[in-house]
């Protein structure tokens, strides 16, 4: 099971979104604010995700505190309390569930997805896990399964995402796995082999040597206790000191891994995964997981040109903002729209301006001493010595390569 359509109407700064998933990968991009983690919140509930939402408080001329949840279209005084549909979700079977939440009511609501269908998935929050060092204090004496492995490892992460304490990170969790499939899957002359913690260790080498950058050369995990070693081409490091970037990766991939074991399908939905990447990986970390995990639909929320334009075979839509109608409470509101192939084809810059809402992608400082330059030029009297002067007063600037920009705001101002 899947989901295969999103339609929301009318509520908070949604006025018209309406997403069909594609079997693969949708990417969902736009500026902060337009809505695009919400989207995603409201999908991850089906993964045990609880996100309540948080309503607007409003207060009468008679003094009345009252809490909106954002519907459009409200009748004025009205303070009967009531559920109201503000979209749709659509399965890959066919079948749809409403989307409802209260008109009003509490400082915080959930979306209720009231037909909801079982959706075997994961949701990866855009904040990586972060953490100090830790040694492994002890190894289980029973082998950690794969199950065991991945609910340890969430219930971290649920910890964190509910602000919860725990002694043990994430990264923790991760460790005492690994050292448990090392352990307890070859086996050694007096301890029994468990073929399939052997073959699990083995697939996540497999798989980290398709996620992690070509340029670090992944080649073996090394169980040095009370630590873990990456083994690379470009040196060896303790796992907990590998750069955020590429514990960004290890914890995705980690996560994924873990979930997909036994799986035939399942989606992955990630926010954010270009956090802590050099634009060289935020290129190809979506294509990599895909291939590592052929078995999965993702679906994910972005800032990044790159992660934009990295999979040709699928589907883009951007949340953006439009002017509203201000009877219906709301003066921008949001709508999404699909981006064809020749325009995520486009490079960074065209996608910035184009797909992510940057009108121009030179620095601020750089526009403005442009425009400082150009406005002692006028472009009906330039003459073969001024375009020279022009020339040299950007290059000076070491702007020489926006000569055409310069001219481009000599026009302008015509």
């Amino acid at each position: 099971m899947s989901f295969k359509n999103l339609k929301i109407t009318g509520w908070r700064q949604f006025a018209d979104v309406d997403i069909e998933f594609h079997p693969r990968l949708t990417i969902i991009a736009g500026a902060n604010g337009a809505g695009k983690s919400t989207l995603l919140r409201v999908l991850s509930q089906h993964f045990g995700f609880g996100y309540s939402l948080i309503a607007t408080p409003t207060i009468s001329k008679s003094g009345v505190l009252s809490y909106f949840s954002g519907i459009f279209r409200r009748i004025g005084n009205d303070s009967t309390v009531r559920q109201e549909g503000v979209g749709s979700l659509t399965y890959s079977d066919g079948k749809t569930s409403p989307l409802v939440v209260p008109n009003q009511g509490s400082a915080t609501y959930m979306v209720q997805i009231t037909q909801a269908q079982t959706v075997e998935g994961l949701f990866i929050n855009s904040h990586r896990s972060v953490s100090g060092y830790q040694a492994i204090s002890s190894i289980p004496t029973n082998a950690i399964s794969v199950e065991q492995a991945y609910q340890a490892y969430n219930q971290e992460v649920m910890n964190k995402y509910n602000n919860s304490f725990s002694q043990y990170s994430p990264i923790y969790r991760i460790k005492e796995a690994i050292v448990s499939m090392a352990t307890f899957g070859p086996g050694n002359k007096n301890v029994q082999r468990n073929a399939e913690l052997e073959r699990t260790y083995e697939d996540f080498k497999a798989v980290l040597s398709k996620v992690l950058p070509p340029s670090i050369g992944f080649q073996d995990i090394s169980i040095r206790i009370p630590d873990i070693v990456i083994v690379t081409r470009t040196g060896e490091f303790v796992l907990d000191a590998a750069s955020g970037g590429l514990m960004a990766i290890i914890d995705v991939a980690w996560q994924m891994f873990l979930y997909s074991r036994g799986k035939s399908h399942f989606v992955g939905i990630i926010d954010e995964p270009e956090n802590h990447l050099h634009p060289s990986m935020q290129r190809v970390i979506i294509g990599n997981l895909l291939d590592a995990f052929p078995s999965a639909q993702l679906i994910v929320a972005t800032h990044s040109p790159f992660v934009v334009s990295s999979v040709r075979d699928s589907s883009v839509y951007v949340l953006d903002y439009k002017d509203g109608d201000k009877s219906e409470g709301a003066r921008r509101i949001v709508v999404s729209q699909k981006l064809d192939n020749v325009n995520k084809a486009g490079t960074a810059s065209e996608i910035l301006r184009s797909v992510l809402g940057v009108p121009v992608t030179l620095p601020l400082w750089a526009e403005d001493e442009i425009e400082a330059i150009s406005e002692n030029f006028e472009i009906t009297k330039l003459t073969a010595d001024k375009i020279v002067a022009l020339r040299s007063r950007l290059e000076q600037s070491g702007l020489g390569e926006y000569y055409s920009e310069a001219l481009s705001r000599m026009a302008n101002r015509r």
